[in-house]
């Protein structure tokens, strides 16, 4: 939870190389500090030029289940303003 800003500073190898751990770590705690940061950065700074479909389509699936367990009501704006972004940039290559 310590490293929980730094996705946006990864090169893109490593952005692709260290995302699944941020995932993981978000699934396992979805109101925590990790989740929180990997939704900030899915919306904010996609950079999904080098996930496959498949990639982008569990990227998808998690941000789904952190806005659904994350604590906060589906409908609450944050919420549903993330997972909007997050599915107008991730979801059309997961297709």
């Amino acid at each position: 939870d310590a490293n929980d800003g730094v996705l946006p500073l990864l090169s893109p190898d490593a952005y692709v190389a260290f995302l699944p751990a941020w995932l993981s770590r978000a699934v396992q705690d979805p109101s925590g500090p990790v989740a929180d940061m990997v939704l900030v950065n899915l919306r904010m700074d996609p950079k999904l030029a080098s996930f496959t479909s498949e990639q982008c389509s569990v990227i998808v699936d998690v941000a789904r289940f952190i806005v659904a367990e994350n604590g906060w009501p589906l409908h609450d704006p944050v919420n549903a303003d993330s997972l909007a972004a997050i599915e107008l940039a991730w979801a059309p290559k997961a297709a």
